[in-house]
């Protein structure tokens, strides 16, 4: 009791406060709760120090720290500074001299592109990516053409309006297919095409070319067919190579074929007529008429004839001397050479193609002046017409020019019993050939026997002037095909003589 006299009544300790009592009596005797309390505060009153090393210790903390370290404790490596290499003479000199001492870098000099290389470098490569590029794009549009559905050149009529032959007429100094540069019109002939001189940048070519939907576009696969023919006999000498073929807008109405071969430069017999003054002597005619018969021995030996030619179809070779045909329009097939050998025989008559004589009537063989349309040219026709044209060259004139009966004029000449006869004014191998071929009833010709009389104009060709060439020095190359020759012959008899001895048993014993 209190001094006022009131009865004091103590207040009842209940919950926390009771435990934290309890704890401070007799700690064993504190709830779990009550222990998991107590570590944490007794965690917290514990120095930051204690517990950043306790948090290090744990696991997890480990990788963490280590990772962070080895992250900022890499150093970056600084790249060395290398001195540009000299481009120079000098700068040359002193970075050798520098190397030797061991105070500049060692680098092979061979391995440094100059600046300007590198430009021109990259200047081929972009020309080159882009030739690439055009040519896979045709490519393309090439095989995107054939995909199609064909529509071939004889479905539906033809209209004259579209293959007007003015078509083929190109401008000079334009591009055909946007790679040969036309130079020069040869030819244009509405049914045999046009034919022109071209140049793709390192050749120059003839570009015979025309339309698919042609009647004779059957000529341009003959020349065609007739020059892969002499290429694999190799006689290609006496005429051209070939070089590319194809066909332009294949299935249009106005498609082209075409093809190309090597141009040879040189003069023809006609222009070497004018520098003669209308006249080549009998040494000419002769050595002529030996070159000229072997390249009519190549086209009859496939089947092939020439219905029209002239002083202009012939050219010289200016490097080989070579006389050969340039003008391959004239070319047709008469027949199959062996059908055990060619998978489709051509046989061609009159009637589907003009295989007679077509060409100037001066030089017209006899027979055709006896049969007329249905004439066809045989061997013998085309060598009795090959005379006539040597005898223009050599005499400047035939007699039966200008003349309205030409069959009986040449029947007149051609016989040997003639007092007036033209033969007896030929040189010796011409008379000779004309009495061969004449005297003969059959059509084909014996080639071989004809180049015996040749032969020894085979010898000396290398020496030999023509009259064309008499005013005129030789150039460097023929000069130096004359001297090549001459060794080739020097060392051919050496060769034999040797051979000879060694055969001989007797004068190798002999002392």
């Amino acid at each position: 009791m209190s001094a006022t006299g009131m009865v004091f009544q103590p207040t009842p300790i209940r919950g926390a406060a009771l435990k934290q009592i309890i704890k401070s009596i007799d700690p064993e005797k504190a709830t779990t709760d009550g222990k998991v309390r107590m570590a944490r505060e007794q965690a917290l009153r514990t120095p930051k120090k204690k517990t950043r090393s306790s948090i290090v210790k744990t696991p997890k903390a480990t990788p963490k720290k280590v990772v962070r370290a080895s992250i900022v404790k890499t150093p970056k490596a600084t790249p060395k500074k290398v001195d540009p290499p000299p481009t120079s003479a000098e700068p040359e000199e002193k970075w050798k001299k520098l190397r030797k001492a061991g105070k500049a870098p060692r680098r092979d000099l061979r391995e440094v592109i100059d600046r300007e290389a590198k430009r021109k470098y990259a200047t081929v490569v972009v020309k080159k990516r882009a030739e690439k590029r055009m040519e896979k794009q045709r490519d393309e549009a090439t095989s995107d053409q054939e995909e199609q559905v064909e529509t071939t050149w004889y479905d539906g009529p033809v209209r004259p309006e579209d293959l007007d032959i003015e078509i083929l007429r190109f401008k000079l100094n334009t591009y055909f297919l946007g790679l040969y540069k036309i130079l020069h019109l040869v030819s244009i002939d509405e049914s045999k095409g046009a034919t022109y001189i071209v140049f793709n940048g390192k050749y120059e070519l003839v570009l015979r070319i025309n339309f698919i939907q042609k009647d004779d576009m059957e000529q341009l696969n003959t020349e065609l067919k007739f020059l892969e023919m002499m290429e694999l006999n190799t006689a290609q000498h006496f005429f051209s190579t070939l070089f590319d073929v194809g066909f332009v807008n294949k299935h249009e109405v106005d498609g082209l074929y075409y093809y190309l071969y090597i141009y040879r430069g040189g003069p023809t017999l006609k222009q070497c007529l004018s520098i003669c003054h209308g006249k080549v002597s009998s040494e000419s005619v002769d050595r002529l008429a030996g070159q000229v018969v072997k390249v009519f021995e190549q086209l009859c030996g496939q089947g092939y004839r020439l219905v029209n030619f002239c002083l202009g179809d012939f050219t010289i070779d200016a490097r080989s001397r070579v006389v050969f045909l340039s003008n391959l329009t004239n070319i047709v097939k008469v027949y199959g050479v062996n059908p055990d050998e060619v998978e489709e025989i051509v046989d061609i008559t009159a009637e589907q193609r003009k295989i007679g004589w077509v060409g100037d009537q001066d030089f017209a063989p006899i027979t055709w002046h006896e049969q007329g349309d249905v004439h066809v040219m045989s061997e013998r026709d085309s060598i009795e017409s090959l005379i006539y044209m040597l005898i223009h060259m050599h005499t400047g004139q035939l007699p039966w020019t200008n003349k309205g009966d030409k069959l009986r004029l040449k029947l007149y000449h051609s016989d040997l019993r003639k007092r007036k006869a033209l033969i007896k004014s030929l040189p010796p191998s011409l008379q000779c050939l004309w009495v061969m071929i004449r005297a003969s009833g059959e059509n084909e010709v014996d080639f071989a026997n004809i180049h015996r009389m040749f032969t020894r104009y085979q010898n000396d060709d290398e020496e030999f002037r023509y009259d064309w060439e008499s005013s005129i020095e030789p150039t460097e190359d023929q000069l130096r095909l004359i001297t090549m020759k001459r060794n080739i012959a020097d060392m051919q008899r050496k060769m034999s003589v040797m051979q000879a001895i060694f055969d001989n048993e007797e004068l190798l014993t002999k002392r």
